[in-house]
């Protein structure tokens, strides 16, 4: 879902100005920080979840 933002953000902002333009350009970068920062939380709940699987498997 971040990446559907991102990516839908981008394509807007490259219509609204199809030219190089700083502030364009540091929305880029912070939707990028954005969904890395989400992947990251989906990391460690996916690791959470196996741990806790495997936790109660080995009971």
């Amino acid at each position: 879902a971040a990446e559907l933002l991102n990516s839908a953000v981008e394509a807007l902002s490259d219509h609204l100005h199809p030219e190089l333009h700083p502030v364009v350009g540091k929305v880029k970068d912070m939707l990028a920080g954005m969904v890395l920062v989400i992947s990251f939380g989906a990391e460690v709940v996916a690791m959470i979840a196996l741990y806790t699987t495997v936790a109660a498997w080995s009971e």
